[in-house]
């Protein structure tokens, strides 16, 4: 099962067996982990809003038994690809946009942005 949390606000604290991360605005958390004990998250413990999407992925049968994997994607690693004159861009988490390759390794084909 692929996990894609992205913050939206603040930070967010995982741990799982294979490595520790703490994300930010923008930063994307790509985990593969095959059961929920593999898996604990730390929300910020002071007030305000805080704002995520949290994707899974189901993994391909061949793959449901692979090692856990994390991968930090920091949003100032992020491939970025512009798309218009006014300063928009898009970030290439998984996948390709217009020949430009996100840095998230998966087991079957997708395409994951944030725009």
């Amino acid at each position: 099962m692929k996990q894609l949390p992205l913050p939206i606000k603040e930070r967010l604290n995982t741990k799982i067996v294979v490595n520790y991360g703490v994300i930010g605005e923008g930063d994307v958390q790509w985990m593969t982990i095959l059961h929920q004990e593999y898996h604990e998250e730390e929300f910020p413990k002071k007030g305000g809003t805080f704002q995520m999407v949290q994707m899974w992925v189901n993994l391909p049968a061949k793959d449901k038994e692979t090692t856990p994997k994390y991968q930090d994607l920091l949003l100032n690693d992020m491939v970025k690809v512009r798309i218009d004159e006014k300063g928009s861009y898009v970030n290439v988490i998984a996948g390709q946009f217009q020949g430009q390759k996100g840095k998230a390794t998966t087991f079957s084909p997708m395409h994951l942005y944030n725009a």
